[in-house]
């Protein structure tokens, strides 16, 4: 057997020798397949700061030691995947499901669960991850991976978890507080600019539907939802768009990140779309648009200092209209919004939706310097919206 302190010598990159325990070559099997070894399926996992943490102690130990790591193993791989103690202090795991970087996120894990059980801290575990390059004879020789790819991989594998964990739960229904099952989605929607007639970036469109049919609800429904409904609803929203437009492996300019005055009155729900922001950012080129809904009633304070809040995290904030009837216009002046935003209601001929467009953006443009519609009819309406004053429009399915 390789001594603690011979491997410890080894520098990143060099190749370390181990030596198996009497009889164990003849049941390394798979574990010694070439073909696995060659596209980095097999690690070793070295328990060596186990042995000389405990010191003289470590004779008395090390079958407890390997107990519990055959527990820990036989419970956590699935299918081919399968382990071999080859050596007091060493463990060959083999990961055939896995990408070689992957497969060796997966021993550290495994690694620092160990170390972790009799040590108290896994700290040296990056140290103790070896890439298995041949097994032949009575010895494997085995690459130290370099610990700070290690982590930076394990970071990233993570962050990846987490996003799957919430994306999960973003997707699930949910019985809202009024008793009825709603189930959330996003429409990832192009935003254009009238004036040029460019796709300036795409706006996370909520979706949101009710009942055992999942019938659409209008966005009047969704703004009349209880405070803690509506933050589910925002924050399922955004994570579903955000997990839709990494699917699409490309930037865009920007990002229309919706989100209700309801998540930004509560401390929990700021912490929450705070967080979701900056993830937006880095999806974006140029940066967010923060869309805020809800406010046809919010204090005006209070709607000043929500939109300061997410002001430095966005280019600028935009006030998105659910119910104008109910709207004192000069109550939102001051309050920090660049834009006003609306949903285009269906109407019955142009010349009556045209109406409609131009009183509204007559109106919206008395409290901020651009206007945003969302659905509207088609393109062929952009001229004559653009002549009205509607700066940015998205068109309906």
């Amino acid at each position: 057997m390789t001594q603690p302190a011979q491997a410890d010598t080894l520098r990143t990159g060099e190749v370390a020798t181990r030596v198996l325990t009497a009889g164990v070559a003849d049941g390394l099997g798979r574990v010694g397949d070439p073909t696995l070894l060659a596209a980095g399926h097999v690690n070793l996992i070295s328990l060596d700061a186990i042995a000389e943490t405990f010191g003289s102690r470590w004779s008395f130990q090390a079958i407890r030691v390997e107990k519990f790591a055959h527990r820990l193993l036989a419970h956590e791989l699935q299918g081919e995947e399968t382990f071999l103690q080859v050596s007091p202090t060493d463990v060959l795991i083999s990961l055939p499901s896995h990408e070689r970087e992957a497969a060796q996120v997966v021993c550290l894990r495994y690694l620092r669960q160990v170390l972790h059980h009799f040590l108290g801290s896994s700290a040296r575990a990056p140290d103790g991850v070896y890439e298995v390059v041949s097994v032949s004879g009575d010895r494997v020789e085995a690459r130290p991976v370099d610990p700070a790819e290690l982590l930076a991989r394990e970071q990233e594998a993570e962050i990846e978890r987490e996003r799957e964990e919430a994306l999960a739960r973003a997707i699930e229904p949910f019985i809202a507080s009024h008793g009825r099952r709603i189930r959330v989605a996003c429409e990832l929607e192009p935003l254009l600019n009238l004036g040029t007639g460019a796709c300036i970036g795409l706006r996370l469109a909520q979706r949101v539907s009710s009942g055992p049919e999942e019938v659409q609800l209008s966005s009047d429904a969704v703004a009349a939802f209880a405070g803690i409904d509506r933050q589910r609803v925002d924050w399922s929203t955004v994570i579903h768009g955000l997990a839709q437009h990494r699917e699409r492996g490309q930037q865009t300019p920007t990002l229309i990140v919706s989100m209700s005055y309801a998540s930004l009155s509560s401390q929990r729900g700021r912490t929450e779309m705070v967080g979701l922001l900056q993830q937006a950012r880095q999806h974006a080129a140029l940066g967010v648009i923060c869309e805020v809904s809800g406010i046809e009633g919010a204090p005006h304070a209070q709607l000043e200092e929500a939109v300061a809040i997410i002001r430095p995290l966005s280019l600028f904030v935009v006030g998105k209209i659910d119910s104008p009837s109910q709207l004192v216009w000069s109550h939102l002046r001051g309050a920090g919004l660049r834009g006003l935003a609306f949903d285009c209601p269906p109407f019955e001929g142009d010349a009556v939706f045209l109406g409609w467009a131009k009183a509204t953006a007559a109106k919206a443009r008395t409290v901020a310097s651009s206007v945003l519609f969302y659905g509207a009819p088609s393109v062929g309406f952009a001229p004559q919206l653009a002549e009205a004053g509607v700066t940015h429009a998205t068109l309906a399915a």
